[in-house]
């Protein structure tokens, strides 16, 4: 038996001199008030993919948390039907427990340091809208949807609620410019397609907004970029500064606004491909851009969504390149309607839509 002991006290002597230090029971145990919960699945804000079946600890959120939480469901008129709880996760997850029930789960730690990063309270709002957004959404039940696709829906909502939260749109963006990764992951999209996202849903808050005030006032409401919201006593701005709210643009038209609000000029930008047989029913095909250069060269991303039979089939192209601008080739049999949504240097969103011709 001493002989054991001996044998047993050596290894331990070893395990720590190689620098790994047995962790006891105790030391292991999580904080006071936790509880053992089981994630069946969930989206996480930035990071690794969903999650699988997986163990955390949970504890009770904070009292700013759960507040900002109820302010961002007050611009929603929808009851809150789920709970919120501090975990040791990564991050933020929106997903559902053991029981099916659905939870949003967010590390302390993790939200502080951002909320100081981005030097404003808006970064931890936006991160919990993002989250209800994944709930709303049902998109911790989604399996078809790519993941990036899922992600930028939740980013749009997020800026579509800060905005009627009277956040800039700086403001709404803060957190993802503070912690997103620049060129993404298999999971989330590269961070400018992110920011161009939420400025894209701030955007649709805000023609709502100066809309309403229209309608409540009988005249065109004034362009808002302060971020917050306007009112019906909004003075009538003057003939220099007057904007009309911009009125929604048409795909098939093929006229797009490109040109900062301060430059009046539009250009034509359309999206096109090649073909090229290859045998049998196959073609190799290139969807791409066609645009004046002048235009070209503000355009800072191009995002292409395919058939859902392409893995991944939401793809982005940052790189104009010197054939065809913003291509992308794929090889196929069939034709199909490719969604081209063309993201901005200063982060506008031009979405247009293109079919496929094998000729």
């Amino acid at each position: 038996m001493r002989k054991k002991l001996a044998l047993l006290a050596l290894s331990l002597s070893l395990i720590s001199l190689n620098g790994i230090t047995p962790v006891s029971p105790a030391a292991a145990a999580p904080r006071g008030g936790a509880r053992r919960v089981t994630i069946l699945r969930s989206c996480r804000y930035s990071g690794g993919p969903r999650r699988r079946r997986s163990t955390v600890y949970a504890y009770a959120a904070t009292v700013e948390a759960k507040a900002v939480i109820e302010k961002i469901l007050e611009h929603t008129g929808i009851a809150r039907n789920f709970e919120v709880e501090a975990a040791d996760v990564d991050n933020a997850e929106a997903g559902v427990d053991g029981n099916n029930r659905p939870y949003i789960w967010y590390n302390r730690d993790f939200m502080d340091r951002i909320v100081r990063a981005a030097r404003t309270d808006w970064a931890r709002t936006s991160i919990l809208a993002h989250e209800i957004a994944h709930l709303l959404m049902n998109h911790t039940f989604t399996e078809t949807e790519p993941s990036h696709t899922l992600e930028l829906q939740a980013d749009r909502y997020s800026g579509h609620i800060l905005r009627m939260m009277g956040a800039s749109p700086a403001e709404a963006q803060a957190a993802v410019a503070a912690d997103a990764s620049k060129d993404g992951s298999d999971s989330h999209p590269p961070k400018q397609l992110r920011l161009a996202a939420i400025r894209e849903g701030w955007d649709a808050a805000d023609a709502k907004l100066r809309n309403l005030v229209a309608a409540m006032s009988g005249r065109p409401a004034p362009r808002q970029t302060t971020g917050q919201p306007p009112t019906a006593q909004s003075p009538r701005p003057s003939e220099e500064t007057h904007h009309p709210a911009p009125q929604p643009s048409r795909p098939e038209q093929g006229i797009r606004p490109v040109a900062p609000q301060s430059d009046r000029r539009t250009f034509r930008i359309s999206a096109g491909n090649t073909a090229r047989h290859v045998g049998q029913n196959w073609w190799v095909w290139t969807v791409f851009l066609s645009a004046p250069e002048e235009a070209l060269a503000r355009i800072r991303c191009v995002e292409y969504t395919l058939h859902p039979t392409f893995r991944p089939n939401v793809v982005s192209v940052c790189d104009r390149g010197t054939g065809p601008a913003f291509g992308l080739t794929r090889k196929g049999w069939g034709t199909f309607g490719v969604g081209v949504r063309v993201i901005t240097k200063d982060n506008r969103v031009i979405s247009l839509s293109h079919d496929l011709r094998f000729k």
